[in-house]
C-alpha cells in the first residue's frame, strides 16, 4: 500500500523506430518472482508515456508486449524524466540516477563487446599467418586484461551504491548476461561485503538464492 509520501512520476518518450509504432510497451519492477507491470503504454506517432506512483527511487525495466528481454533499465526517482529511443541509442534524461547508470552501461557495454569480438581477432590473427598456439595465447592475455577491467568497473560501482537504486541496478545488467544465476568468485565476494539494504533487494536476493542453489546440484 501506498503511503501519503508517495507521488506520481511522468515519463514522456519518443522513439524513431518503426517496429515499435502500435506496439505496447511495459514498464515493470520485479517482485521477488517476476517482472509485473507497473503501467503500460501504447506507441503512436513515435510517441508513448507512463506514470507511476513512487515514494523512493525504483529500478524498471522496459519491455515490447509479452518479449522477456528488456530493452532498457529506468530508473525512477523525484523527477520528470524522458526516454528516447532511437537505432544508435536509448536514453534517459531529466535524472541523475540515470545519468549515472547511463556512464556504468557505456563503459560496460564497451568491455562486453571487446569480449565479444575476440573470437573474430583470434580468427583474424590466424589468416594473417599466426599460428593457431600463439593466436590462442594472445587471446587469452586480452580476456584476462578484459577480465580485470570488468571487475575493476563492476565491483567498486556496486560497492558505492550498495545503499541506493543503482547498486541492485548494475548488479540486474551484469548478471543478464548469464544463461542461469552462478556464483562466480566475483559474486561471491560482492556479496560477503554487501549491506542488508542491497542484499534485500528482491532481485538480488532471487538471484543469490537461485545462484547458491544451483552450486549445491552441482556439487
Amino acid at each position: 500500500m501506498l503511503t501519503s509520501c508517495s507521488e506520481t512520476l511522468n515519463v514522456q518518450g519518443t522513439t524513431s523506430l518503426s517496429e515499435l509504432e502500435n506496439r505496447t510497451l511495459h514498464l515493470k519492477v520485479f517482485d521477488g518472482q517476476d517482472f509485473r507491470s507497473i503501467d503500460s503504454a501504447h506507441v503512436v506517432h513515435g510517441k508513448f508515456g507512463f506514470r507511476a506512483d513512487v515514494d523512493s527511487a525504483l529500478q524498471t525495466l522496459l519491455f515490447v508486449d509479452e518479449d522477456p528481454q528488456p530493452i532498457m533499465p529506468i530508473l525512477l526517482e523525484g523527477t520528470a524524466i524522458t526516454v528516447t529511443i532511437t537505432e544508435t541509442e536509448q536514453r534517459v534524461d531529466g535524472s541523475a540516477l540515470n545519468d549515472s547508470l547511463a556512464a556504468f552501461m557505456s563503459q560496460y557495454n564497451a568491455i562486453r563487446q571487446r569480449m565479444m569480438q575476440l573470437p573474430r581477432l583470434e580468427a583474424k590473427l590466424i589468416t594473417e599467418g599466426v599460428s593457431p598456439a600463439d593466436a590462442s595465447v594472445r587471446m587469452l592475455s586480452e580476456q584476462v586484461e578484459l577480465v580485470n577491467d570488468h571487475e575493476a568497473l563492476v565491483m567498486p560501482f556496486i560497492k558505492r551504491h550498495f545503499n541506493d537504486v543503482l547498486g541492485p541496478a548494475a548488479f540486474l545488467i551484469v548478471t543478464a548476461d548469464m544463461d542461469v544465476p552462478v556464483m562466480v568468485p566475483w559474486i561471491e565476494e560482492l556479496i560477503t561485503f554487501a549491506s542488508p539494504q542491497f542484499l534485500a533487494d528482491p532481485y538480488v536476493s532471487e538471484f543469490v538464492r537461485i545462484a547458491r542453489e544451483n552450486h549445491r546440484q552441482l556439487r
